[in-house]
């Protein structure tokens, strides 16, 4: 892919629906994502590994595996329900675009309109307008062509939300996986 200021033309949108509808690139990964929804500022931090997803925020967290999903809050009693939760929040939601409701699928409000440009706001990402369905606002997108990778995402009037920093080869011997996700993952013979 071409990166901004260079030659070349922009990726078209039949490009970047593969990426987009992808398993958001499965592997190991560690984000934080930042942001503003309903007029609440808040951040995240996301981990992915092993076929479990990890989300903290506010003190609070959610681990998710083909297992169970754990929910650990700030105060109060561990909750645990069995099977994956789909997306935890909205960093998870951005690195798996399929979970964002910007697809024009019934009951979503906004639908995905075509490629603008390469992106003013990410470095060689370009950027995906997004129409909302009954009024017309136009959003965006700032989609990384080859991962599919939404690193900011701008609704007006409902949500603006960035990657801040993402790490997709964090070195996860520092991580306390079996503490984390030993509850949603099956059991391994090696952590």
């Amino acid at each position: 892919m071409t990166a901004p200021g260079q030659a070349g033309q922009l990726p078209t949108l039949g490009l970047l629906l593969g990426p987009m509808l992808g398993d958001g690139g499965g592997g190991r990964v560690h984000a934080k994502g930042s942001g503003r929804e309903a007029g609440s500022e808040f951040a995240e931090e996301y981990w992915r590994w092993g076929g479990g997803s990890r989300l903290s925020t506010g003190g609070r967290s959610m681990t998710s595996g083909p297992v169970a999903t754990v929910l650990r809050p700030r105060r109060g009693p561990v909750e645990s329900m069995p099977g994956p939760t789909p997306w935890l929040g909205w960093t998870d939601r951005l690195l798996a675009p399929r979970h964002l409701h910007v697809w024009g699928r019934r009951g979503e409000d906004w639908r995905i309109d075509d490629v603008a440009r390469w992106s003013p706001v990410v470095e060689g990402a370009v950027e995906v307008r997004v129409v909302h369905v009954e009024d017309g606002r136009v959003g965006a997108l700032h989609v990384l062509p080859d991962r599919g990778w939404v690193m900011s995402i701008e609704l007006p009037g409902s949500l603006t939300w960035a990657i801040d920093e993402i790490d997709d080869d964090p070195d996860v011997a520092r991580w306390p996986l079996r503490r984390w996700f030993e509850d949603v993952v099956p059991a391994r013979d090696s952590w």
